[in-house]
C-alpha cells in the first residue's frame, strides 16, 4: 500500500497531486522570473554607481584633472 499525505496510509483526495504540482510550478516560475529582473537590474545599477562616481571625480568639469 502507497502512503498517502504525511506519509500516512490515508490517501490524498482527488487532485492533491496536481495542486501540489502546480504550486512547484509557480514557484519555479517566480524564481526564473526574479533571476531575470535581478540579472536586469544589476548592469544598470553598476552603470549608475559608476557614472556617479566619474561625476565626483570631474566636480562638474568636461575632464577630471588627472585626465
Amino acid at each position: 500500500m502507497s502512503k498517502g499525505i504525511n506519509g500516512n496510509n490515508v490517501p490524498a483526495p482527488t487532485g492533491y497531486n496536481t495542486l501540489i504540482s502546480g504550486i512547484g510550478n509557480l514557484l519555479e516560475q517566480s524564481r526564473r522570473y526574479a533571476v531575470r529582473t535581478v540579472n536586469s537590474l544589476l548592469p544598470a545599477t553598476y552603470w549608475e554607481i559608476g557614472h556617479r562616481i566619474v561625476e565626483f571625480e570631474q566636480n562638474g568639469e568636461v575632464r577630471a584633472e588627472f585626465g
